[in-house]
């Protein structure tokens, strides 16, 4: 799934009393400043679902070279993930330290 947030459909809620809301379908840019401003934001982050979290996580890397084991270490440590170990291997093989343990932190 490809996502254009340079053309970003929203809706703008309007509260007139307690019990009436309109609300206005616009269409705007919706820059790459815009997405960050919004990704930064505590408040507005806390608005989107544990599935709304995971299809975000899931769909931003561009591709398979954005995976690293420094970034899946730095993810796990991040998320005080202790029961996963990243192995990196390389041409069908464990790649070791010098003492020739498995490189995984």
């Amino acid at each position: 799934m490809n996502i254009d947030i340079k053309k970003f459909t929203f809706s703008k809620v309007f509260l007139l009393s307690t019990n009436v809301v309109i609300m206005q379908k616009v269409k705007q840019d919706f820059t790459q400043e815009d997405f960050m401003n919004f990704f930064r934001d505590d408040e507005k982050l806390n608005l989107l679902s544990a599935d709304d979290r995971v299809e975000v996580f899931s769909q931003i890397l561009i591709g398979s070279s954005d995976f690293t084991k420094e970034l899946l270490d730095e993810i796990l440590s991040d998320y005080d993930v202790s029961n996963l170990k990243i192995i990196e291997i390389e041409n069908g093989k464990k790649l070791l330290d010098k003492r020739g343990n498995n490189r995984c932190f």
